[in-house]
C-alpha cells in the first residue's frame, strides 16, 4: 500500500515488532540463560536429544544463521529437557512463531509471563489463535488484557476491530479506527479495513464510500485495495465501474497479472467472492498488510513474523505466501523460499511468476535441470512468458549453453513490448550469449542497440568496450566506453579490471598495472583479476610478483581452463599463447 500509516503509527509498529524479533532471534546470540542441565563430555553435540544445553546452543546457532525452523526444533527439545527454564520458554515460543508453527506457539504463550514485553506478544498470539478458531470473545479478552487505547497501535486496533465484527459489534469495532487521531495515524490502511468490515456487515453504501476513500488515500496504487474495491463493485452489479477501475490501473501498470485476471473476470460478467469473507480472514489481511509496510522499509525478520501469523489465520492467502518467499530469498534461505512459493496454487494469477522464482531458487541449490524443466512446463500459459523466457535464458547461460540462452532471450523479446523499459536488459543478455557462442557479427549490433537504449549503463559500456579491445577494433572508442563505466563504478573491481585489461591489450602495461592493482584491492579473491595483474607485472619485468599473483589466482579456485593456463604460466612464464583470455565481465 502507498502511505498506509502515519509516522507515529509506523514508529509504534516498528517498536512492537522489533521487540518481538529481538526476543525471538537476536537475543539468542547472548549466552545468558543457558540451561544448567549437565552436558555430555563431547559438548552435547552427539547427544542433542539428551541435553538441554546442547539443544539450546544448537538452536542459538541455527537462529543466528536465520534457519528458524531448525532453531525452533532445537529449542523445543531444550524446553522438553528443561521445562521450567523461562529463557528457553520465551525463545521456543517466539521461534515457533517465526518458523510458522503458530499453533505450538499458542500453547506455549499461556505459560509466558516473565516479562511485560514477552507477555504482550503472547497476548497477541493468543488473540490470533482465538480468531483462528472463531472464538471472538476470547480474542477480545486477550486484547483487553493489554494497553490498546492508542490508535497508532495498529496491530491491536485492527485485530480488535475484526474480533468485534465477529461478535456483530460493528460500530464498537470501528469506533477507535474512526476517531480523528486514528484517521490520521492509520490513513489508507484504516479506511481499507473499515471498508472490509462494513462490507462484511452488508452496510454496502458505507463500504463503498470507505473503499473510495482508501483508494484515494493510496493514490490508486495499492493493488490490494483496488482488487477488493473492484470485487465489491462487481458483486454490487456495478461491473462497468469495476472494469473502468481495472482499465485505469492497467494503463499505468500494463499486464499486472492480478488486475488483468480481474478485468477478464469482470468482462465475462462473473460474480467474485468477497476478498475478505470472515473476521479471521480480516485479521489475516491486517497482519499481512503490516508485513508489507515493514518489508517496504527493507526489514526481513519482522515482516516474516507478521506474515506467519497471517498465514496461520488464512493459509491460502496468496500474496502473503509470495511475500514470504521474497523475504526468505533476501535471507538466502532458498529451501523455505521454494516452499512458500510452492503454496501458491497453479490457478492463481501469480502462479507463473511464483514458478519463475522457484526456478531461480532451484538453480541456487544446484538443481538447474529441475528449474529448466519447471519453466518449460509454464511456457505459453500466460502474460508472464517474457519473465519465464528471461529466466530460462539466464539458466542456460549458467550452463554455458549459449545458443539455447540466445534463443530463449529472443523469445523473451518477442513477448516484450518494444517500449518496455526492461527491453534493453534482454537485448544485452542476448548479445552476451551470442558473443560467447562465437557469433560476434550477430552480437555486436545487439550490444550497440542496448547501449543506444541505455547510453550510460556501465555493464553495457564495459562489455562492448572490452569486446572491441579484445578484438583489436574501435580501440579509441572502446577505451572511452570503459572509462565511462569506471567513472560510474569506481569501486567495482570487475569494471576497473576491464579498464586495466584494456590498457594491457593496447600495450600500455604501466597503466594496466595501475588499474589492475586497484582492481585487486577492490576484489582481492577473484582469480581472473589476480591473473590479469600477474600478466601485467610480467610484461614490465616484475616477474617474482607476477608468479605471486598467479599463485594467488590458482588458490582462488578458477575454472579448469583458467587453472590449466595458470599452471603453465607458473612453470614457463608468460608467452603470447598463455596470456589470459577471460571474457569481459561487469559487477552487479
Amino acid at each position: 500500500m502507498v502511505r498506509p500509516l502515519s509516522a507515529s503509527a509506523l514508529s509504534g509498529l516498528r517498536q512492537f515488532a522489533a521487540t518481538l524479533a529481538m526476543l525471538a532471534i537476536s537475543a539468542c546470540a547472548s549466552t545468558g540463560g543457558i540451561p544448567t542441565t549437565p552436558v555430555a563430555a563431547d559438548g552435547g553435540i552427539n547427544h542433542i536429544g539428551e541435553s538441554a544445553a546442547g539443544n539450546y546452543l544448537a538452536g542459538r546457532e541455527a537462529a543466528l544463521d536465520q534457519d528458524t525452523q531448525t532453531a525452533a526444533a532445537y529449542f523445543a527439545k531444550a524446553l522438553a529437557a528443561d521445562p521450567n527454564n523461562t529463557e528457553i520458554l520465551e525463545r521456543a515460543f517466539l521461534l515457533d512463531v517465526a518458523s510458522g508453527d503458530v499453533a505450538r506457539a499458542a500453547g506455549l504463550a499461556k505459560r509466558v509471563n516473565s516479562s511485560d514485553s514477552a507477555t504482550r506478544i503472547a497476548r497477541l498470539i493468543l488473540s490470533v489463535d482465538a480468531m483462528k478458531h472463531h472464538d471472538y470473545a476470547e480474542a477480545l479478552k486477550q486484547i483487553s488484557s493489554t494497553d490498546t487505547g492508542d490508535p497508532s497501535d495498529v496491530v491491536w486496533a485492527t485485530v480488535k476491530a475484526w474480533a468485534d465484527a465477529g461478535l456483530g459489534k460493528i460500530d464498537d469495532g470501528l469506533a477507535l479506527m474512526r476517531t480523528n487521531n486514528a484517521r490520521e495515524a492509520l490513513g489508507a490502511f484504516g479506511l481499507y479495513h473499515e471498508a472490509l468490515i462494513l462490507e462484511y456487515a452488508h452496510r454496502n453504501a458505507e463500504a463503498e464510500r470507505a473503499y473510495a476513500g482508501a483508494l484515494k488515500e493510496s493514490e490508486g496504487q495499492s493493488v490490494r485495495v483496488l482488487e477488493a474495491f473492484g470485487r465489491f463493485l462487481e458483486r454490487e452489479g456495478k461491473t462497468a465501474d469495476a472494469i473502468k477501475l481495472y482499465d485505469t490501473y492497467l494503463q499505468v501498470v500494463p499486464g499486472h497479472p492480478v488486475i488483468t485476471a480481474a478485468l477478464a473476470r469482470a468482462t465475462r460478467g462473473g460474480k467474485p467472492d468477497a476478498l475478505v469473507p470472515t473476521p479471521a480472514d480480516g485479521a489475516a489481511e491486517a497482519l499481512y498488510g503490516l508485513s508489507v509496510v515493514l518489508a517496504s522499509e527493507h526489514a526481513i525478520d519482522l515482516p516474516i513474523v507478521y506474515n506467519q501469523l497471517a498465514l496461520y489465520l488464512r493459509p491460502g492467502l496468496e500474496p502473503a505466501n509470495a511475500l514470504l518467499g521474497d523475504l526468505y530469498e533476501q535471507q538466502e534461505n532458498w529451501a523455505q523460499a521454494i516452499a512458500a512459493f510452492q503454496r501458491i496454487p497453479d490457478r492463481s494469477p501469480v502462479a507463473q511468476l511464483a514458478a519463475v522464482s522457484i526456478a531461480r531458487d532451484l538453480a541456487r541449490v544446484d538443481k538447474t535441470d529441475d528449474a529448466i524443466a519447471l519453466l518449460k512446463k509454464w511456457i505459453g500459459r500466460g502474460a508472464s512468458d517474457a519473465d519465464t523466457y528471461v529466466t530460462l535464458g539466464d539458466l542456460y547461460r549458467t550452463q554455458e549453453k549459449w545458443d539455447l540462452a540466445a534463443d530463449a532471450y529472443d523469445k523473451a523479446l518477442k513477448a516484450t513490448a518494444p517500449d518496455d523499459p526492461a527491453a534493453w536488459q534482454i537485448i544485452y543478455a542476448k548479445g552476451i550469449s551470442l558473443e560467447r557462442a562465437g557469433k560476434w557479427d550477430q552480437a555486436e549490433p545487439l550490444l550497440q542497440q542496448a547501449l543506444k537504449l541505455q547510453p550510460d549503463q556501465p555493464q553495457v559500456l564495459n562489455y562492448l568496450g572490452y569486446s572491441w579491445i579484445d578484438r583489436g577494433e574501435n580501440l579509441k572508442q572502446a577505451l572511452s566506453l570503459i572509462d565511462r563505466a569506471v567513472a560510474q563504478r569506481p569501486d567495482d573491481g570487475y569494471v576497473v579490471d576491464s579498464l586495466g585489461w584494456a590498457y594491457y591489450r593496447l600495450g600500455d602495461y604501466q597503466s594496466a598495472v595501475r588499474y589492475l592493482e586497484k582492481a585487486v584491492e577492490l576484489k582481492a579473491d577473484d582469480p581472473t583479476i589476480n591473473d590479469h595483474l600477474g600478466d601485467a607485472y610480467w610484461r614490465i619485468g616484475r616477474r617474482l610478483e607476477a608468479r605471486f599473483q598467479w599463485s594467488h589466482a590458482l588458490a582462488f579456485k578458477p575454472d579448469d581452463e583458467e587453472a590449466k593456463e595458470l599452471k603453465q604460466k607458473l612453470q614457463e612464464g608468460l608467452t603470447d599463447t598463455t596470456a589470459s583470455k577471460a571474457p569481459p565481465r561487469s559487477g552487479s
